[in-house]
């Protein structure tokens, strides 16, 4: 993505969990820029210099450009597998490519058919985990997002990753 001395040449970009984000710095820059997030910071990069940074954990992430103040967003999603089933099928929601490090959590929320998000798993580890629509199910669309958020709270966390559909038949 470019930066420029206006800012970013986009508003939002999506990643699928372990993507890296590019961003190449215009040449005519007349200042030297940082991109940062609440878990990252580059270094401040000269005209004509490149910074690249991984995303392995969903969420939407608010990236910041200084010194132009401009904000981007990153979309990371979780994966689900697989994108369809019935009441009783074990479904895979995947909410990082790799264990997320002693400084971060996870939450995951569903949306069931007619209702509203609820959250299943809060302040987890764990990469993944597994949901059976179960007993009351309804057919319909079920979504699953996550963020992911600082372990000791200091109230930085990341947005909620874009909903993932997944179609549940009775």
């Amino acid at each position: 993505m470019a930066v420029s001395d206006a800012g970013f040449g986009t508003d939002m970009i999506r990643l699928p969990e372990g993507g890296t984000a590019h961003w190449t710095f215009d040449t005519s820059n007349r200042q030297y820029h940082k991109v940062s997030a609440f878990f990252f910071t580059s270094p401040a990069e000269p005209p004509g210099a490149a910074f690249s940074q991984q995303f392995g954990n969903a969420g939407t992430y608010a990236i910041d450009d200084s010194p132009s103040g401009d904000t981007m967003r990153v979309d990371v999603p979780v994966g689900v597998s697989p994108a369809s089933g019935t009441c009783s099928t074990s479904l895979v929601v995947v909410g990082a490519r790799w264990a997320p490090g002693p400084l971060f959590v996870h939450t995951y929320q569903v949306l069931i058919p007619g209702g509203s998000w609820r959250t299943v798993l809060t302040d987890t580890l764990g990469m993944y985990f597994r949901y059976t629509p179960g007993g009351h199910c309804e057919s319909g669309t079920y979504a699953f997002r996550a963020q992911t958020v600082l372990y000791d709270n200091h109230g930085m966390h990341s947005g909620w990753s874009a909903p993932v559909a997944v179609s549940v038949t009775a």
